[in-house]
């Protein structure tokens, strides 16, 4: 359960850093991450930890 909640709270993050970024949506937000979970094989949450990371450079 608090894998789940960290990783929804990462998720949910990342469409913020998105959605100021590119002046987007939530829901656009979450297709990009969606599509690039997707085209990667890498797990929904592995993508918005990694996007943080590159964002944050400390995560």
């Amino acid at each position: 359960m608090k894998l789940a909640l960290t990783s929804r709270a990462e998720i949910d993050q990342d469409k913020g850093v998105l959605m100021a970024l590119h002046g987007i949506d939530s829901d656009e937000a979450f297709r990009r991450l969606a599509h690039i979970s997707r085209h990667t094989n890498t797990k929904l949450h592995d993508v918005a930890r990694d996007l943080l990371r590159s964002c944050t450079g400390n995560l």
